[in-house]
């Protein structure tokens, strides 16, 4: 389906976790970034196995940092600025792409006012297709490889496997190239990395081990549960390997796609009861015991369709106190989102999976068309369908068409089966509130509803079947003030 429409990614917060490829004449297979020290202050060196500080070499040559903000949040930036400034003797250049309404908001503000950092605001029409700041990233890109020599150094933030070949051919030219991926993105990983890129991995918060863990049954229902801090301890690239092998010779796996996908579908298939699917570092330890431990013969190959979806709820400011109840924001997400499930192919497929997700139900959002339009505008929903599949719906498209294109995502690999759950509506009690429709934001949802309604009608919006629908309609009525929104996802009702 053409992603012809205007698509979001909200920022997240990361923190690197191995370092690989380098030229500071070791093998850094182990290594992990010191962190943050206390207060928050970065610590100027890599730490090696055994303990051991690794300082970088000596190039004068700036390094030059090219960001993606609709992506990726200050958090992450400023760490990823941290890992480049221990390159010693350069420089670090940082060029941040977004929106250009993201220097009205106060922080990015700051942070655009720093030493090295310089923001290009990236103009956003109404039918902005989403790519707008990855064209001017590669357009960035090429111009550097251009001139620089080799030597030179250019990085990104991203997971997106469409940088793959200009990677490659900046490495082709001398040019060091580092790529911070997304922990867990395995094949993207793989990619750049065998492009010939420095490729360093990142996770979702500094400092903070989850307390989280979600566990998925042999019902396909799930579970979220506390637990102590989860101690990852990272697996060799031969362990991976070896369990790609051993899924892929059971049919659980196909060409470049998640690995926890593979492992979900392959323990449910074969029905060995309880599996701890987050941290997705516990699934991958239960599926090497099993690739090195028993025979293939042992294990049934994939017959069946499965879709696996492990909720996430929005996350956005933690309190110190939920940092010490959920161990990272991240964590936290997948606690409210209420556990992970498999669900089996069927042509109402779609229509389970946003019944699960919170998004259909009888009562108050009983129509499906307009249910896929709230599910595609959960901005982490529009990210992962826009990047990972290329099939966000067009004003043009029918809702026929969405179903069977949000099917076909639910079925691959090609994600980590981390969708967005129905957003609350609180947003929506406040301006209704504010505006004098409601008369607190703690009514119920009837009176919610009728006020919408008259919201609507005011305002001239359309008459909708959903109550998410109105909230959905409430809400971009108010979108210029969001400074990482691009538009709006569409298709015909």
């Amino acid at each position: 389906m053409p992603a012809s429409v205007i698509a979001s990614a909200r920022p997240f917060a990361c923190r690197p976790r191995l370092l690989s490829r380098t030229r500071l004449g070791l093998n850094l297979q182990d290594a992990t970034w010191g962190g943050l020290a206390a207060g928050g202050q970065r610590r100027d060196k890599i730490v090696g196995p055994g303990g051991a500080t690794i300082t970088g070499g000596n190039s004068k040559s700036d390094i030059n940092l090219l960001v993606d903000a609709d992506s990726h949040g200050i958090d992450m930036i400023q760490r990823a600025i941290g890992i480049l400034q221990q390159e010693k003797g350069r420089l670090v250049q940082t060029r941040i792409y977004a929106s250009p309404a993201r220097a009205e908001n106060s922080k990015w503000k700051r942070f655009f006012d720093e030493q090295g950092v310089l923001f290009h605001p990236i103009p956003r029409g109404i039918h902005a297709s989403g790519e707008e700041s990855d064209g001017a990233i590669v357009a960035e890109m090429q111009r550097l490889s251009a001139k620089m020599a080799a030597g030179g150094c250019i990085a990104l933030m991203t997971g997106d496997t469409g940088f793959v070949n200009l990677v490659s051919m900046a490495v082709h030219q001398g040019i060091d190239v580092v790529v911070f991926a997304p922990q867990g993105a395995l094949s993207p990983i793989r990619q750049f990395r065998s492009a010939g890129a420095r490729v360093v991995t990142m996770s979702a918060d500094a400092d903070s081990a989850s307390r989280v863990r979600a566990i998925l049954h042999s019902s396909g229902n799930g579970e979220v549960q506390f637990a102590e801090p989860f101690v990852n301890a990272p697996h060799e690239q031969a362990e991976i390997m070896t369990i790609m092998s051993f899924l892929q010779d059971l049919q659980f796996r196909d060409g470049e796609q998640y690995l926890v996908q593979s492992i979900v579908k392959f323990w449910f298939e074969n029905q060995l009861g309880s599996l701890t699917v987050f941290p997705a570092e516990s699934a991958i330890k239960a599926a090497l015991a099993r690739a090195t431990e028993h025979s293939r013969s042992s294990y049934v190959t994939y017959s069946n369709k499965l879709a696996f979806f492990l909720p996430i709820a929005p996350s956005f400011r933690t309190t110190q106190a939920n940092l010490r109840k959920y161990g990272n924001r991240h964590a936290r997400g997948v606690y409210r989102g209420g556990g992970p499930f498999v669900v089996k192919d069927s042509e109402d497929l779609v229509s389970q999976a946003l019944k699960r997700l919170g998004f259909l139900d009888s009562e108050w959002n009983p129509n499906l068309a307009e249910a896929m339009l709230a599910f595609v505008n959960v901005a982490r929903n529009k990210q992962l369908l826009r990047k990972q599949f290329d099939a966000l719906p067009s004003c043009d498209d029918t809702a026929g068409l969405g179903e069977a294109s949000l099917r076909h995502a639910f079925l691959s690999n090609k994600s980590d089966g981390r969708w967005g759950i129905r957003p609350k509506d609180t947003a929506a009690r406040e301006i209704l509130c504010r505006e004098g429709f409601l008369d607190t934001e703690s009514a119920s949802q009837s009176v919610v509803l009728n006020a919408m309604k008259k919201f609507a009608s005011k305002n001239g919006l359309p008459r909708r079947r959903n109550y998410d629908s109105y909230v959905r309609c409430i809400l971009d009525t108010r979108r210029a003030a969001d400074p990482s929104s691009i538009g709006d996802v569409q298709f015909r009702l």
